[in-house]
């Protein structure tokens, strides 16, 4: 259920008119938003989301003692429950002291849950393959791995000391970006270390 509406949120709607002029024109975003109304994320999946994201705050407040080092937590910490939906009688200093909406709360966890759900599949996609291809990079890795974290379950602080870990998720992102519409465009004839890259 969740891995279906997180597919919903990214292209519930990509395909219609609004979206699409949005996209190609985003210039025309306030102008399209004061004539109609933008449709909602891919059907149910706001519902959906509204239920989880409710779910998170009331199980996050009720056990406050809980150290918890997310996304989620990070919004809440932000969040004031004083009403804050009146925007326009705020000026500037005011606006941007305010903490989080639940509105907004809600919508910047779906985005993050979106987003997150379709590159984050296709980096490890990428990764396996490229794994499954190279074996002289995948021993090296698990070398890096078993030296730094041994048996184990890994922790943050770990994670930096992975240098060779870090420059393969690197290297995967150039070569294999991880959200279609970034395309990249050489301004200039280039040769890299004997690879000719035409303008």
């Amino acid at each position: 259920q969740f891995v279906k509406m997180c597919k919903k949120i990214i292209t519930g709607n990509i395909f219609k008119p609004y979206f699409l002029v949005v996209m190609v024109f985003p210039f025309l975003k306030n102008i399209l938003g004061s004539v109609m109304k933008p449709p909602l994320f891919g059907d149910g999946a706001q519902d959906f989301f509204a239920v989880v994201v409710d779910q998170l705050i009331k199980e996050r407040k009720d056990n406050p003692n809980n150290n918890y080092r997310d996304f989620i937590q990070l919004i809440l910490n932000a969040h004031k429950d004083k009403d804050t939906d009146k925007e326009e009688q705020q000026d500037l200093s005011a606006y941007k002291s305010r903490g989080f909406t639940d509105k907004e709360i809600l919508m910047n966890s779906m985005i993050f849950f979106g987003a997150g759900f379709d590159t984050t599949a296709n980096t490890l996609m990428f990764s396996l393959y490229t794994l499954a291809t190279h074996q002289d990079i995948q021993d090296k890795l698990i070398q890096e791995v078993d030296s730094i974290v041994g048996q184990k379950p890994p922790t943050y602080e770990q994670l930096p000391k992975m240098e060779y870990l870090d420059k393969f998720l690197s290297e995967i992102l150039r070569m294999y970006a991880a959200a279609v519409r970034i395309n990249r465009k050489a301004k200039q004839d280039i040769t890299v270390k004997g690879l000719f890259i035409p303008k």
